[in-house]
């Protein structure tokens, strides 16, 4: 039997090795135990978005010896770019975005180091890799494949893509389609290199008028107002504009900004479209899945019945 995690410590480590004991500490106190008990050294860390907040709001680097550590790698949902330059100009790393499905698995991730890491762009992807197919095609119709630097569906082609959903035909035909294409539900674009970009999930998107709205580029421009910790964007319903923008804030401890601060900030910074309309509402704490994605689905849930 797995020995009981600590329900108040989220930001953890564990192993999926049988039978190993899942230690009750911190990203930082595990590379300093690897390197102080072992003697050997920790190159390499997965995390999750979770595990990066936690990261800058704690001073690891004054506390452990993370000297071993040259590559944070990080997946299942996206970090977002303000988060992942702060953390590489913090502890000097490479920070390394994964991007994978279960439909559709080792699509994407072929990197030509180093000329990759000459020219790196946060939240880069890589390029296809060998026996793999990518477009990215309109999210209005679903099949116009667009050019390198448009946002559309990422869609992917090969012998990886998985046969369908058991017992689901329904679920199956919406997402391969007849020439064998996976839909993924992300959207992301190619850039001229021929690295792929995630952006967020077609389904999170905001409609605001005849405006769709991306959530993950706000909180990208909130995650850089100083003082904040954590965001998520959601729309609000709205009888007369379909939905309406609003943040959910987590601020870090002593922070002090106010509603009406990120709202004019985004408002001198971002689209007409972009907006913080439906208001900015304080959290003390951001709500996680158990994979460390912030649980959208409840903040989505409360914008319903306020």
């Amino acid at each position: 039997m797995a020995p009981q995690l600590k329900t108040e410590e989220k930001n953890i480590i564990c192993s999926a090795k049988p039978g190993y004991q899942y230690p009750n500490i911190s990203v930082a106190e595990y590379i300093a135990n690897q390197v102080t008990q072992i003697d050997g050294s920790v190159p390499a860390i997965p995390i999750s978005a979770s595990h990066a907040t936690q990261m800058l709001a704690k001073d690891y680097p004054k506390q452990f010896n993370l000297s071993s550590l040259m590559l944070v790698v990080h997946a299942g949902s996206k970090v977002a770019p303000n988060v992942v330059n702060q953390l590489m100009e913090r502890y000097g790393v490479i920070c390394l975005d994964v991007y994978a499905a279960t439909e559709c698995m080792a699509a994407v991730g072929d990197r030509k180091w180093p000329d990759w890491m000459a020219t790196f762009q946060c939240g880069n992807l890589g390029t296809v890799n060998a026996n793999v197919e990518l477009k990215i095609v309109d999210l209005k119709n679903g099949k116009t494949a667009l050019p390198r630097g448009e946002q559309g569906e990422i869609c992917f082609r090969s012998e990886a893509v998985f046969v369908g959903y058991l017992n689901n035909e329904a679920a199956t035909k919406a997402t391969i389609d007849e020439d064998g294409w996976y839909h993924s539900g992300d959207i992301g674009y190619v850039n001229e290199a021929g690295d792929l970009f995630y952006v967020d999930r077609i389904k999170e998107m905001i409609k605001y008028r005849l405006y769709t709205v991306i959530p993950a580029e706000i909180e990208d421009f909130l995650y850089g107002v100083e003082g904040v910790e954590g965001v998520c964007v959601v729309g609000v319903p709205d009888p007369v504009d379909g939905e309406l923008v609003r943040a959910y804030v987590q601020l870090k401890k002593g922070a002090q900004v106010t509603e009406k601060q990120l709202i004019d900030a985004v408002a001198e910074n971002m689209g007409n479209q972009k907006q913080l309309r439906g208001g900015v509402h304080f959290v003390p704490i951001m709500p996680r899945t158990m994979i460390g994605k912030v649980d959208r689905q409840y903040f989505k849930n409360l914008a319903k019945q306020k």
